[in-house]
């Protein structure tokens, strides 16, 4: 059967396609997760057992601990290098059925042509006398499992009991060349080994549905449905269908899995096929057919931006940050612990976090209920710490896209989770950032009482050199004596000061550096009418003073021929008067300057009055808008500071004083009419006696 790349597919193996079929997959799915849901699960995945796991490496004779080690060799002949692990089971109560130990490997120098040997050892030695329980050949990067069966004469592990150490060496005795592989060891994030300790036999995880359910420009979150919870996904993906050369692990205890595909390119489609293999033993696998997905493009014009996230909510956030960063019109970032408002003193209440973002234009993200480690939780600790977080803040009337981890802990299961609910998640380390910005995660710098403002300086100048995005991280603004993550009042003043000499920098939320796109072309001034200078090139470019929350660019083009000019926008109405006021300077008086300017009412006569400092008239002009409500129109630069008002020129109604007049002569003339006429019939009639008067004289 073929199936065509599509983002949501419905797969089974006993599938033959259909409409009957897909009515039937999605009855077998609404069963499976109510089983899932109701009934016991006999089986026990016993974490515990890979949280107790210790790592060795053994070089001929030496042994050495490597717990903190990151990458385990087996290499070559046994005698040379063997890798040892020492586990200790979890407390169970069923009989044991199947231990599995697995690993995620990759080649060294060359993969081996012969199969890597599991051997149980009765101590941390290198014995070579003792029995090969199990051998697994690795042809290529990817997750293998070695198992050991309880119960088992065939591999001498018949005494196998709960809370037993077991001690298991992993080499390549019959490996002459340079051949060998390289193992991730517990300490190396989502590719760290595990051991799976079960009371029941295995089988083949199905996959009924794959669905890419969340798409954006350089991530992707790709979920996969099974008919068992005892499951590993590993997601093989890249840009060309025919070599998948990525790969994205997740492990999962439920029938419904997440796999987080990052970083990846805007504007791309991807390639990808899904492989389940049973968490007991990864030798029992399912695959997907390839699918594929296209990433959303990158529109953002790359510009250097800053953004600054307080972190945990702190009162201090809205006395003494809010405060500063109204007085040089920045946007901020508060990222709450949703445990703490109305809580704890020192944090602030929702009234003013609602403030916050509705009154001064921050944004509100969402840092966890309770300030907890992500890395140190499982799934269910995880959704609630996601989940009710967002739901909280959402329920008191607060906007949430971002997520902010504390501390900065993350691992690439736990992004997986957090994009099911967030936007983006900041952590704590290797800003800033160049485009395309990744969204999982955002990079960040750090600021301590003991970073300078100098040193935060110098990040920001990386930042307009670079044209990249410095994330701040920073949690309580003190005024003076500033202890452990703190920073004084005074240095937040004085960096405020230095990014706003930056004339081409942007201060960002992070919800604006996502979905708004920015050049350094067009007039600005700030939605709350507040007077920004923006001091424009002949190119067009644009440097101005002050970076507020929203910046709407104007419609209008101004672009001088010689020398910059300077323009502060005082009021751009584009309903009710359609008035215009701006204030200007030119440093060359012959400097001159072109005007574009929408956002007019179309066919309407409009005056021009550009007035001198001193309030004379320095020109006036009189014109009509085009059709699209724009307005075009040169003029010559002043030496002095100037300001033009823009307004349409409304017909003037009649005046009253000029009506009467004209309705008296009306009236006059009409009198006089009727008078004419009397006159004229009495003259007739007087005529008409006169000659009757005649004529009856000669009749006589």
């Amino acid at each position: 059967m073929d199936h065509k790349p599509s983002t949501n597919l419905i797969y089974h193996n006993s599938m033959t396609g259909g409409l009957r079929m897909e009515i039937w997959n999605g009855l077998l799915i609404i069963t499976i997760m109510g089983i899932a849901i109701l009934l016991p699960v006999s089986a026990q995945i016993n974490v515990d057992a890979v949280n107790n796991a210790d790592t060795y490496v053994s070089i001929g004779e030496k042994i050495t601990n490597n717990n903190n080690t990151e990458i385990l060799g087996i290499y070559g002949n046994g005698s040379r290098m063997n890798t040892i692990m020492s586990w200790t089971l979890p407390k169970g109560n069923n009989g044991i059925q199947e231990v599995a130990l697995t690993l995620y490997c990759k080649k060294w120098d060359n993969f081996p042509t012969t199969p890597v040997e599991l051997r149980v050892l009765n101590e941390k030695s290198t014995s070579k006398n003792s029995t090969i329980v199990d051998s697994v050949l690795v042809r290529e990067e990817g997750f293998y499992s070695w198992v050991l069966r309880g119960n088992d004469a065939n591999n001498s592990l018949n005494s196998l009991n709960w809370e037993d150490t077991i001690n298991v060496t992993l080499t390549l005795p019959d490996e002459t060349g340079f051949n060998g592989i390289q193992c991730y060891s517990k300490e190396f994030s989502y590719n760290k080994p595990y051991l799976v300790v079960a009371d029941e036999a295995p089988k083949i995880p199905l996959i009924i549905n794959v669905t890419a359910i969340k798409v954006k420009k350089t991530s992707a979150l790709i979920n996969t449905l099974t008919d068992t919870s005892t499951t590993n996904i590993l997601v093989n993906y890249g840009t060309n269908s025919s070599d998948l050369n990525l790969w994205s692990y997740a492990d999962s205890l439920s029938v419904s899995s997440y796999n987080l595909l990052a970083p990846l390119t805007p504007g791309t489609t991807y390639y990808y096929k899904v492989y389940t293999s049973n968490y007991i033993d990864n030798n029992y696998k399912d695959s997907s057919p390839v699918l594929s997905f296209t990433t959303a493009p990158d529109n953002n014009l790359s510009i250097p931006l800053v953004t600054f996230v307080f972190d945990d909510g702190w009162e201090s956030t809205f006395m003494n940050a809010s405060p500063v960063f109204m007085d040089f019109m920045f946007p901020g970032v508060s990222a709450v612990i949703t445990d703490m408002p109305d809580k704890a003193p020192a944090y602030m209440n929702w009234t003013q976090i609602r403030e916050l973002q509705n009154t001064y234009g921050w944004e509100i993200a969402s840092h966890t209920k309770s300030h907890a480690d992500m890395t140190s939780l499982n799934k269910s600790q995880m959704e609630s710490e996601l989940g009710e977080s967002k739901t909280t803040l959402v329920n008191n009337g607060l906007d949430i896209r971002n997520f902010i981890s504390p501390t900065g802990a993350y691992n690439y299961l736990t992004e997986a989770y957090v994009m099911r609910y967030y936007d983006s998640d900041r952590i704590v380390t290797d800003g800033p950032i160049t485009p395309p910005y990744n969204e999982f995660p955002l990079y960040a710098k750090h600021i301590q009482n003991t970073t300078t403002v100098s040193e935060v300086e110098g990040w920001v100048d990386s930042a307009v050199n670079n044209n990249s995005w410095l994330i701040l991280v920073m949690h309580k603004i003190v005024d003076n004596n500033p202890v452990a993550e703190e920073w004084t009042k005074s240095d937040l003043v004085s960096l405020a000061r230095y990014i706003e000499s930056q004339g081409k920098l942007r201060v960002v939320t992070i919800r604006e550096a996502q979905v708004t796109s920015f050049d350094l072309k067009g007039v600005y001034a700030d939605k709350a009418q507040k007077n920004i200078t923006n001091t424009i090139s002949p190119d067009g470019t644009v440097y101005y003073s002050k970076t507020p929350t929203g910046h709407p660019r104007i419609n209008a083009k101004i672009l001088p021929s010689s020398d910059p000019v300077s323009i502060n926008i005082g009021i751009w109405n584009t309903t009710d008067d359609y008035k215009i006021l701006f204030n200007e300077s030119s440093t060359n008086a012959s400097n001159e300057i072109r005007y574009e300017l929408g956002d007019r009412q179309p066919d309407m006569n409009y005056s021009v009055k550009i007035y001198r400092d001193n309030g004379t008239l320095f020109k006036y002009l009189y014109m009509k808008s085009n059709s699209s409500g724009y307005l075009s129109y040169n003029t010559t630069g002043s030496g002095d500071p100037r300001y033009t008002i823009i307004q349409p020129v409304i017909p003037e109604s009649p005046r009253k004083d000029r009506v009467e007049p004209a309705a008296k002569i009306l009236g006059d003339y009409n009198e006089l009419l009727a008078k004419e006429t009397i006159i004229g019939i009495i003259s007739v009639i007087v005529i008409i006696g006169f000659f009757a008067y005649i004529l009856r004289r000669f009749v006589r």
